[in-house]
């Protein structure tokens, strides 16, 4: 049996994803489908834009591989009260969720921006998985797991399966694969592929309100649609490419400073950025959604910029944004070798992949800070008691 690590689970997930929108892009006389918008993309940029995704996680792999091979501890390190405490959390967030519209995807409730500010630094989804990984009970672990996804389902959010499925990865430390597994596997996914349509529109009537109705109507074209939107959801390579045709604008855009620079995504550079006083900028991601596909400014979403993305904007001064990761991801890979655990290892390393190769540079500088203070308060924990 094999057993692959949840790292290279991961890697293996995003570039089969990106290359298969690749040899779709060419296939389809380079017209590529992405936002809810199609592009027509010339094949050297298309190919181009692969080459530099692949760079650019070669970095990652790099940083990786600096700690991978030492002995971290396997001992799960969060006990029954900080289950129940990560559980608590989780179920006030839903609450809020329900009652306030808080974190709902496309809610018109106006949310108090004090419990907006709660949650963006205590995030009850970071929280889960941060801690979940580490939780000694089974029974703790998995009562979180189904409150997490019912939160994320409540909110309108679908992508609560897969990142649950990452947490347990992290857990138990690798992906067995075997003839078994694999047919396994190749069952829930096909399920999970012709059940997407009505996932979809789910998600639509969360966000939007109304009734579910299983309507098998137009299937065929509903699942065609679902597959283009599932596959946009893990690709970037139509976003970097976009990016390399357009490359002189966003330089122009980020020299005049209209763009965040890259060290000032992330809350605690925020708040300090704000508190002196500067005025509110647009991140690389939230740009793209405005510049490309039409977003108002003061509803921009994050688009997948990609650490290539960046490559293409900084050019020669790429060299400070890796020293920048490195001097950052590197020193919390030592603090977690020190006084953490492989599972914590194993989470922050699977979501420098989903957050660094999607180019959301903020949300991971957040999950780095809150893992940090996490280990820490653990360990301070277990140094007072």
């Amino acid at each position: 049996m094999l057993k692959i690590k949840p790292f290279y689970t991961v890697i293996f997930l995003y570039v089969f994803a990106n290359f298969l929108f690749l040899i779709l892009g060419l296939y389809n006389n380079n017209i590529v489908n992405m936002e809810f918008s199609s592009f027509y993309i010339t094949t050297p940029i298309l190919l181009y834009s692969f080459f530099l995704q692949i760079f650019s996680l070669l970095f990652l792999v790099f940083v990786y591989f600096i700690f991978n091979n030492k002995n971290f501890s396997q001992n799960r390190i969060f006990g029954r009260i900080s289950g129940i405490f990560l559980l608590f959390w989780q179920l006030v967030f839903l609450f809020f969720a329900l009652v306030f519209g808080l974190g709902v995807v496309g809610s018109d409730n106006k949310v108090n921006q004090f419990l907006v500010m709660i949650s963006n630094f205590l995030s009850a989804d970071i929280l889960y998985i941060l801690m979940a990984p580490s939780l000694k009970s089974s029974k703790i672990f998995n009562i979180n797991t189904i409150v997490y996804l019912i939160s994320t389902l409540a909110r309108g959010w679908m992508g609560g399966v897969l990142i649950a499925f990452f947490v347990y990865l992290c857990r138990v430390g690798y992906l067995k694969v075997s003839i078994k597994t694999i047919l396994f596997y190749i069952f829930i996914f096909i399920f999970i592929l012709l059940s997407s349509p009505f996932l979809i529109d789910l998600k639509t009537i969360i966000r939007t309100g109304g009734d579910f109705e299983f309507d098998i109507k137009g299937y065929s074209d509903k699942l065609e649609f679902a597959i283009d939107y599932l596959l946009g959801r893990f690709q970037h390579l139509g976003h970097t490419a976009l990016l390399l045709e357009n490359a002189d604008e966003y330089r122009k855009l980020y020299e005049l400073n209209k763009i965040l620079p890259y060290w000032l995504e992330g809350i605690p550079q925020n708040f300090f950025y704000k508190l002196l006083g500067s005025k509110e900028l647009l991140t690389y991601s939230n740009m793209m959604a405005v510049r490309d596909f039409g977003a108002y400014s003061s509803e921009a979403w994050n688009a997948n910029t990609g650490l290539s993305g960046w490559l293409i904007l900084l050019r020669e001064k790429s060299i400070y944004l890796f020293i920048y990761w490195s001097l950052l991801i590197i020193p919390l890979f030592y603090f977690i070798y020190k006084y953490a655990n492989r599972q914590f290892f194993n989470v922050i390393s699977v979501f420098m992949i989903i957050y660094l190769y999607h180019g959301w540079f903020g949300a991971f500088f957040n999950l780095m800070f809150l893992a940090f203070i996490i280990i820490f308060l653990n360990k301070l924990k277990f140094k007072t008691g």
